[in-house]
């Protein structure tokens, strides 16, 4: 087992990020974080608009590019009256991230979840995401640690780049350690229902 260069330790969000843009470069992706354009880490603006940026923009030898926005989650929510399992944020980030795929950029904008306590990470492009609720009610809101309006999304109209990220870096959650031999092949492939990261290389 071996350390990556880069610390980890930081909050959920971060190590979550960290995850993501790990397997990016893995797999072929250079990697450009966005926030370290932005004073003091918060999130990115795109100067002269006031919208909010994704997290990272990435980029293969075959001159794709992709942005990607990183969602940390402890797991899905619970919808019981209709069965469902749901991954939500705020509303204000989604216009804005929708409002950057739509006017600014011809490059596909998509969203990461990583489900930590699942290992699963799950992937799906901003236009294709349909709000099924809209919550903003203040006292539901502060179960979210939020006092911005949020929307969610059923689990299912995402795509499963894998089941158990811990297959790829064992101990990543916990420590930040990798293993140095691992092989990240699998995500060249579709197999057993999982996206892996070849497709998001696809075309536009």
């Amino acid at each position: 087992m071996s350390r990556i260069a880069s610390g980890y330790g930081g909050g959920p969000g971060e190590n979550s990020e960290k995850l993501i843009k790990e397997l990016l470069k893995r797999s072929g992706w250079s990697v450009k974080e966005l926030r370290k354009a932005s004073d003091g880490g918060r999130a990115p603006i795109l100067e002269g608009s006031q919208l909010r940026l994704v997290d990272l923009q990435v980029h293969n030898s075959g001159r794709c590019t992709r942005y990607v926005e990183v969602k940390s989650k402890s797991q899905p929510i619970k919808y019981g009256i209709k069965n469902e399992r749901r991954h939500g944020w705020e509303k204000c980030k989604h216009n804005d991230y929708q409002a950057f795929a739509r006017e600014y950029t011809e490059d596909p904008v998509y969203v990461f979840v990583h489900e930590r306590t699942t290992g699963v990470i799950l992937r799906q492009r901003v236009r294709s995401l349909t709000p099924v609720q809209t919550l903003e009610d203040s006292d539901r809101l502060n179960a979210y640690n939020t006092s911005e309006p949020m929307v969610f999304f059923r689990r299912d109209e995402f795509d499963v780049v894998t089941d158990d990220v811990s297959q790829y870096l064992s101990g990543f959650a916990q420590s930040g350690i990798v293993n140095g031999q691992v092989d990240l092949s699998p995500f060249g492939e579709e197999r057993g229902g999982q996206s892996g990261l070849d497709e998001f290389g696809g075309g536009n």
